[in-house]
């Protein structure tokens, strides 16, 4: 008998359709959090002897932090208001010509464009007239003390002390508490109650202070010196929010109001007048809203800070005040001009501009005779 063509179609399994297989949702992982430039330690030596030579090196976490070694900048301010170490290499030597006790500043920062920041040590050093006798030193206050104006500091001393004065470490000002009419002879011990005047922090919300005494003051600078360890005055008990200061009797939150000038090349010394305005700070540039660089000033008050204009091309930015995380909601524009190159000084420039528009002028004026 002849085979039907379907007569295996009783043994075909049934087709099943396959359900889609359900794509897995993509989970982004957290954004990383970008670690800062901080400084480990500065070891070296905090009592020296004057005309002497000595080594200081900077441990930070640049290294292991990915930063290149050649966008790191080590800096050293010696506390002399003139002498500034600027290098690519974390050590550090220097001598000192005078005693005294010294605030030093050892700093690194991260050179690149949105790099990693900077970070800064504080150290005071202590120079000493080699063989100058009996020293000097401050037995209070020890450190880490808090008070405000109107509280009373007991200072205490051991040595022959003649003058006290009270430092503010941020700025270096310094204010001759007392001064004994003859300094006092031998070992001795002594003490004295200063209470804090109503002026003492210039306007800031708080800051750090030590007590310095001197075998003499004003003299030919081989006198003994002592500084205390830092302690704080702050103008209330409760502390301003992140990105305000406190000036007369509120907290100011910090805003840019105005500029020295309104445009000038990179390098230019401009002043940003404001208010609100504390150590830490710093002005960043911005174009569209995406921050460019932010640039430490070289000197800050509570209503104004002086920078240099950084090298960032030619264009306006906005520039908004900077504490840490906290930054200013409204910005400023301020136009960065090209850098003049080729003539040196800007008198020279000045000059050839000058003789550019003078041959012009007298260009026109053949051009209309000759007409």
């Amino acid at each position: 008998l002849p085979i039907s063509n379907n007569s295996n179609k009783a043994n075909e399994f049934p087709r099943i359709a396959v359900p889609p297989q359900a794509s897995v949702p993509t989970v982004e992982a957290p954004p990383k959090i970008k670690q800062r430039v901080a400084i480990a330690n500065v070891s070296g030596p905090t009592a020296i002897e004057q005309r002497n030579q000595y080594s200081w090196t900077i441990s930070s976490n640049a290294i292991s932090a990915g930063v290149p070694s050649e966008s790191l900048l080590y800096s050293a301010d010696w506390g002399t208001d003139e002498d500034i170490t600027n290098q690519y290499t974390p050590s550090f030597t220097h001598q000192y010509a005078n005693a005294g006790v010294y605030t030093v500043r050892f700093s690194v920062t991260d050179t690149r464009v949105g790099g990693l920041g900077e970070d800064t040590k504080i150290v005071f050093l202590k120079v000493n007239v080699p063989n100058a006798g009996a020293p000097i030193s401050v037995t209070s206050p020890v450190g880490g003390e808090s008070y405000k104006p109107g509280d009373t500091i007991r200072i205490s001393w051991k040595g022959a002390m003649k003058v006290i004065s009270l430092t503010q470490v941020e700025s270096r000002s310094t204010r001759v508490i007392t001064q004994l009419p003859q300094a006092s002879s031998g070992d001795t011990s002594g003490s004295y109650s200063y209470v804090i005047p109503s002026d003492a922090l210039s306007g800031w919300q708080s800051a750090s202070f030590s007590i310095r005494v001197y075998s003499d003051f004003g003299g030919s600078g081989d006198d003994i010196f002592d500084s205390s360890q830092t302690f704080t005055i702050r103008a209330r008990d409760t502390a301003c929010a992140v990105g305000e200061t406190w000036i007369g009797s509120e907290c100011v939150s910090m805003s840019i109001s105005s500029f020295s000038q309104n445009s000038a090349a990179p390098g230019a010394a401009i002043r940003i007048s404001g208010k609100g305005f504390q150590q830490g700070d710093t002005a960043c540039f911005a174009t569209n809203g995406a921050i460019k660089i932010c640039v430490t000033p070289d000197s800050i008050s509570p209503t104004q800070l002086s920078l240099a204009v950084p090298n960032l091309a030619a264009g306006t930015y906005g520039v908004r005040a900077r504490f840490g995380d906290s930054m200013q909601s409204n910005e400023l524009f301020f136009t960065i001009t090209p850098a003049r190159v080729g003539l040196g000084s800007p008198a020279a420039e000045t000059a050839s501009e000058n003789r550019n528009m003078t041959a012009t002028i007298w260009d026109a004026v053949r051009m209309y005779f000759v007409q």
